[in-house]
């Protein structure tokens, strides 16, 4: 929503009370410019309580408090949520939007899931998410789908691109980036690892 209550009150009430066109154009502006900063990954001191339960199983990546910050490395950690590994082409998604571009057997790599999300995984070979932990929304769906995934990289998105080659090790929580598909148009099957 780009309107504040008030201005969708003075909206409902009269369609010329407000500009609303170039308040939405300008909102969608600053949104779009707000998308492209990337916070540190945590601020503030990492206590044993507040790393403890329920952080843990719902949060996941306590170990990303002590890791220093890599420009794109190849090989990336986070919980392995659902077991398996599989070998496919990388599909980041960011919103409902981009959901017609997902392919049969693509690797999903987003921030979160939500109910609206689980059409994707009907499609998806593995999935990679920054966020989560092991009973999170991601992890509960890829066990019931049988999907390879690795849940609270903290930055999946941000270093991988569509069209990478990844494996996803959902046992070990580990993803490596096997080849920059960076604007590569093949589009090989995903391949099912150990089975």
């Amino acid at each position: 929503m780009f309107l504040r209550y008030n201005e969708l009150r003075a909206l409902i009430g009269s369609a010329s009370a407000i500009a609303a066109r170039q308040i939405v154009a300008t909102r969608r502006l600053e949104r779009e410019a707000a998308q492209r900063l990337h916070p540190r990954a945590w601020v503030g001191t990492a206590t044993p309580s507040q790393l403890a339960f329920p952080y843990l199983v719902n949060w996941g990546y306590p170990d990303r408090f002590y890791q220093a910050a890599v420009r794109r490395p190849a090989r990336h950690h986070g919980l392995g949520a659902s077991p398996g590994t599989v070998e496919g082409i990388a599909r980041v998604v960011r919103t409902i939007d981009e959901f017609d571009e997902v392919r049969e057997g693509d690797i999903l790599v987003c921030q979160m899931t939500n109910p609206a999300w689980v059409v994707l995984f009907t499609k998806i070979a593995g999935l990679v998410t920054d966020t989560g932990g092991t009973t999170s929304h991601p992890a509960v769906l890829a066990r019931e789908f049988g999907i390879p995934a690795v849940i609270g990289t903290s930055v999946a998105t941000q270093r991988i691109a569509t069209g990478d080659r990844l494996t996803v090790d959902g046992t070990a929580g580990r993803v490596e980036i096997l080849r920059d598909g960076t604007g590569d148009a093949t589009h090989a099957p995903a391949t099912a690892i150990g089975r």
